[in-house]
């Protein structure tokens, strides 16, 4: 499952690039170690869910791609925006990290003839993006961008012990069936799920709990509309509760 888009869904389509007028944007990049850092130098304007989101991605981010194989990589994280209607100055802003194998970690830096923003960017993964709303002053034509920073591979792949297949009851409201390829489910095979969903969430920042209705294949493949039990992942929080069909706590985990 890819990162769910709520309000944003299929503004994609209408985005441009920041470019100046007449002429190509120019980007960038420049390398510098961020990596991990409390302190990139630029603003946060990214909200991560997960106010301990650094202890997961501490789990799964492993060595530092070297500069020379770094540098034509960050022509793969692009920053574009749309404009948010009835605002003269606010956008929203999208950066994307299109490599699909990286981590991206470092600063963007959004410059005009008068102005400069400095975008901190925290362990972005891969084949994924971030978004916020941020007021410029001017118009975005006015602005180039330029990418710094650096690309992590996986210290280990983000894995759950059973086959399974998602299917999305509704993106607004953060909802799916989870079909497991197993003869039935047990706490053992929530337990897996919980830690799975709770690190999957956490490290493609949703921005909202997500509730999982898990199910065995045949029974998905059967019925499709009822399910065993219910995980409730609330990165936020840092909790897991996990409910039965008929609402009895099975358990609550703390993450």
């Amino acid at each position: 499952m890819r990162k769910l888009r709520t309000v944003l869904i299929g503004i994609l389509s209408i985005i441009l690039i920041f470019s100046m007028s007449g002429c190509s944007t120019i980007i960038s990049q420049l390398i510098k170690d961020a990596a991990q850092s409390e302190d990139k130098g630029g603003d946060d304007y990214i909200t991560y869910t997960n106010t301990d989101r650094k202890s997961v991605t501490g789990r799964y981010v492993g060595e530092k791609v070297d500069d020379a194989a770094t540098e034509p990589l960050l022509d793969n994280i692009e920053l574009t925006y749309d404009e948010v209607e009835g605002s003269s100055d606010s956008f929203y802003v999208y950066i994307d990290n299109s490599n699909k194998n990286y981590f991206y970690d470092g600063v963007i830096r959004l410059e005009s003839d008068s102005q400069k923003y400095k975008i901190n960017v925290d362990m972005l993964a891969p084949d994924t993006y971030e978004y916020f709303t941020m007021q410029v002053e001017g118009t975005p034509d006015d602005y180039q961008y330029y990418v710094e920073g650096n690309l992590y591979k996986w210290a280990k792949d983000l894995e759950v012990d059973y086959d399974y297949s998602e299917y999305v009851i509704s993106e607004e409201d953060y909802s799916e069936y989870v079909a497991v390829e197993t003869a039935s489910i047990d706490e053992s095979v929530l337990k897996a799920f919980a830690s799975y969903f709770y690190d999957y969430d956490t490290l493609y920042n949703f921005e909202n709990p997500v509730t999982y209705y898990i199910l065995t294949a045949d029974e998905y493949a059967a019925d499709g509309t009822s399910y065993d039990y219910m995980l409730y992942v609330d990165t936020g929080n840092q909790q897991v509760v996990a409910t039965d069909a008929a609402g009895k706590e099975v358990f609550t985990d703390t993450m």
